[in-house]
């Protein structure tokens, strides 16, 4: 084998392991994505290191995904996931009581009463959910 087709053949070689690495790189990237909904997130670039770039990527996936806080470098909590769960629970039960409670309500003259109570429910539990997500 002549020396230009010994250099031919390893340059196609190495071309074709970053592609196959890229490739790699692009399911995981894709795979983390997936897992955690699919968020619109940015890949980073720029940083003239691809372990760097790709770090960053992983790391604006995450943060789109409301799992990491950029500003505070901190991961979200499991702990802080299941309040934000019960809060849910807690204004889902409000909005069924309204739905299911409004024409009673009406029917006895303490409608305008009721509904500024239950206003003011969701409002304190609208408000405790923004405390949680932005803490």
């Amino acid at each position: 084998m002549a020396e230009t087709d010994k250099i031919e053949l390893t340059e196609l070689m190495e071309e074709r392991e970053t592609a196959l690495f890229n490739n790699g790189v692009e399911l995981v990237v894709n795979l983390l994505s997936g897992l955690v909904g699919n968020p619109e997130w940015h890949a980073a670039d720029g940083s003239e290191d691809y372990d760097t770039d790709l770090g960053d990527t992983l790391v604006n996936i995450l943060a789109a995904a409301g799992l990491y806080n950029k500003d505070e470098t901190k991961f979200a909590s499991l702990s802080r996931e299941a309040a934000l769960v019960e809060r849910e629970k807690k204004l889902t039960a409000l909005l069924w009581r309204a739905d299911h409670n409004i024409e009673h309500l009406f029917q006895k003259g303490t409608f305008v009463e009721a509904v500024c109570s239950l206003q003011d429910d969701i409002r304190a539990a609208v408000g405790t959910r923004q405390d949680a997500l932005a803490g």
